[in-house]
């Protein structure tokens, strides 16, 4: 009985915040243009992009292969009979080679060993092919290399190149998503179209399963009750802050990371972005604000969520704003709003 009028009494006392009223937050997305449809911009309209690996140079340098092993070695630590034991990865690699038979390596089957090692699906086994034999050819003839090193740190040299293959593959992702982002015609958002939207799920406890706010600071527009992801102090806190007493917003949303299906984000050309909160203002627009840090602001993967976030307000038709104050600058939240 006591409990009864404990929650009946929190009912009647606690303000009930948007969702526990029936308030609908939705986020126009950054559409993709298929025909007549629009579906939410990913990166499957562009990774798919046909690409030439032989185009692009083999050549790893000494940062990128250093001759010398590095002296540093990596370990593992497993368990065997509820007692800890540890190995050095090199010294195992180097007892693994004393087995193997070290003869008969050419370049060509080491090649061939380096195509089967590197996953490369996006990539016809002709094209790595001609790409592994230069790589390797490279290392011997330019720096001296003896085919009969690279055979003994052939795991060494096998992550040297695929970290190269990756960056040759991310360059020509970029080129893509630029080239999107050029097209006038493909990409696109759709406010009054209610497939291309996205809505916040209107379930308290849909909203957050991970770290709860555990500060004193009352927040009172939260979207949901209860505020998830978000420390008691620092520069996100004060952002928050700044957003729940600001005259202009109606309600907001911390908006939590890596959770596609109930947070909103934009694709980049590496990945998706969450920006950190999300805010329905009293004029009906939407606000987006990605809180970064003065050493950061500059930084390329900065730019490019700066640029997608710009690049959505700007196709929104006057119906979403960005912004990304730098460091504790949250008087330019204020001036996007009412510029």
């Amino acid at each position: 009985a006591v409990r009864q009028a404990f929650a009946a009494s929190q009912r009647l006392t606690r303000r009930r915040s948007p969702v526990e009223v029936g308030a609908r937050f939705v986020v126009p997305l950054l559409c993709y243009r298929q025909g007549d449809f629009l579906v939410p911009f990913e990166d499957t309209h562009f990774i798919d992009h046909a690409w030439r690996l032989g185009k692009y140079s083999p050549v790893l340098s000494e940062k990128e292969y250093a001759r010398q092993k590095p002296s540093a070695e990596t370990g593992e630590i497993f368990q065997v009979d509820g007692r800890l034991r540890s190995r050095f990865v090199g010294m195992l690699q180097e007892q693994m080679e004393r087995l193997s038979d070290g003869r008969g390596w050419t370049v060509a089957r080491l090649a061939q060993w380096l195509d089967y090692s590197i996953p490369h699906p996006d990539v016809p086994a002709e094209e790595t092919g001609v790409f592994l034999v230069n790589a390797i050819d490279h290392l011997i003839t330019e720096r001296g290399i003896p085919l009969g090193e690279l055979v003994a740190e052939k795991y060494r040299l096998r992550d040297a190149i695929e970290r190269k293959m990756d960056e040759h593959r991310q360059s020509v992702r970029r080129e893509a998503f630029q080239m999107l982002l050029l097209d006038d015609s493909a990409l696109t958002v759709a406010p009054n179209d209610p497939m291309a939207l996205f809505s916040y799920v209107q379930s308290p406890f849909s909203y957050g399963t991970s770290t709860p706010y555990m500060g004193h600071h009352n927040f009172t527009k939260h979207y949901y009750p209860r505020v998830f992801n978000l420390d008691s102090k620092g520069q996100e806190f004060e952002c928050a802050c700044f957003l729940d007493s600001f005259e202009g917003v109606d309600y907001w949303v911390r908006n939590i990371e890596c959770r596609p299906d109930t947070s909103f984000w934009l694709q980049t050309s590496s990945d998706r972005f969450y920006p950190d909160f999300v805010c329905k203002l009293r004029d009906g627009r939407i606000l987006v604000v990605e809180s970064k840090g003065d050493d950061r602001w500059t930084d390329a993967d900065s730019r490019e969520k700066r640029n997608i976030g710009e690049f959505w307000a700007e196709r929104s038709q006057g119906k979403c704003l960005f912004v990304m104050p730098k460091g504790r600058d949250v008087e330019a939240i204020r001036a996007k709003i009412f510029p």
